[in-house]
């Protein structure tokens, strides 16, 4: 069975995740981001940077840590758009590109990583250098894996290989990591989506978590949204 493109952007966890790639792909027809100048953070298999090179007819630099994998090349070129991507060793905290030069960044799940045995100050860098190498008016679409409820972050540490690792933001930071652009929208998303496993119980628990708006900020275990330079 081929996969769609939001299966082949978000790769995991897709009916929770996805919330975010469609706010982002409304955002982008009703800005009219066509044909614009993108950077991908931390993009592994280049999901990202196929979708808005896809459906934008965006030119984008697919970037990793140690630079993207072999299957972002070959997802890239198999959909003809290897002629509008390419490929870059990023650090997140210390990106090798001059000031104002993006239209947009986009990242999904990244700032855990970054954040590594607990060092906020490397997610802090991470977005202030965002921040840098976008255009005035240039937009970060981003979206991460949050703190989430007492339960997930007990449940990273004991059945996570990296959960007592990573650095997973709460919204509170999130605010705080953004107050360099002038305007910004933090949504989140997910709750009971992140204990089960298997596609069908997944998409079951992603449709109830749907109508579980009530439940705090803090609860939630995705953060997604936008802000602009």
């Amino acid at each position: 069975m081929n996969k769609t493109d939001s299966q082949i952007a978000i790769e995991w966890d897709v009916p929770s995740w996805s919330r975010a790639l469609e706010y982002w792909d409304n955002y982008s027809i009703e800005h009219n981001l066509y044909g614009k100048y993108g950077l991908e953070i931390g993009s592994r298999n280049g999901g990202l940077s196929y979708y808005f090179a896809k459906h934008f007819d965006a030119k984008i630099c697919c970037s990793d840590y140690g630079y993207p994998s072999i299957k972002a090349k070959e997802l890239h070129q198999s959909a003809g758009l290897a002629n509008l991507i390419t490929f870059h060793n990023v650090d997140a905290a210390d990106i090798p590109f001059p000031d104002n030069i993006f239209d947009f960044v986009v990242f999904k799940s990244v700032l855990g990583a970054v954040g590594r045995q607990n060092d906020y100050s490397r997610q802090v860098k991470a977005l202030i250098e965002m921040h840098r190498v976008l255009k005035p008016g240039g937009i970060l679409f981003f979206a991460e894996n949050a703190k989430g409820s007492l339960i997930h972050q007990w449940a990273r540490c004991h059945f996570i290989s990296w959960g007592n690792s990573w650095r997973y933001v709460s919204y509170e930071e999130m605010h705080r990591l953004l107050e360099p652009f002038s305007k910004k929208d933090i949504r989140t998303t997910g709750f009971l989506a992140a204990f089960v496993s298997g596609k069908p119980i997944k998409a079951w628990a992603s449709k109830l978590d749907n109508f579980a708006s009530f439940l705090p900020n803090n609860w939630q275990y995705i953060l997604y949204g936008y802000a602009i330079k």
